[in-house]
């Protein structure tokens, strides 16, 4: 008996399935969904009313071993000052705090991380920072790392 009359039949009805599968399953695919044109619902965390992006409400929390440094109420704190530089700096990823939230500074309800100047917890590597000032971080680790100068008022 020849190996074409035994594998022959087989081969051409595996050959003919595979030719006339795609053909079956491009019909199921060709026409879209209904779902696909649905507006998104009305209750979606990330669209408002009239159906603008949100941004998300979930603030930073502090780690439970970080330290206050400052808050709105704290005594003689003044304002935030921008450091161009020392922003740039971060964004190059040379103006760090060591350890991500250890110093935190609560401002309008707003959690940032925070290093002090001079101190072990901010990795300085052009020596740019003043010591014994608060240099809160705003997105480190980012290419919009923004670092503001706590100012406070003398007394």
């Amino acid at each position: 008996m020849s190996p074409f009359r035994v594998f022959g039949p087989i081969w051409l009805a595996t050959c003919l399935i595979l030719a006339f599968a795609p053909v079956s399953l491009a019909a199921k695919l060709a026409g879209t969904d209904p779902r696909h044109f649905l507006e998104p619902p009305r209750k979606s965390p990330f669209y408002s009313r009239n159906g603008q992006h949100q941004p998300s409400s979930r603030r930073p929390k502090p780690f439970p071993s970080s330290n206050l440094l400052a808050a709105d109420g704290s005594r003689g704190y003044r304002d935030l000052q921008p450091e161009l530089e020392l922003s740039r700096l971060c964004r190059g990823r040379l103006f760090l705090q060591v350890r991500d939230r250890l110093f935190i500074v609560r401002l309008k309800g707003q959690i940032y991380g925070a290093a002090i100047g001079g101190h072990w917890s901010l990795d300085d590597r052009k020596s740019a920072a003043s010591t014994g000032t608060i240099y809160v971080m705003h997105q480190q680790d980012t290419t919009r790392c923004e670092v503001r100068r706590m100012e406070f008022t003398d007394g």
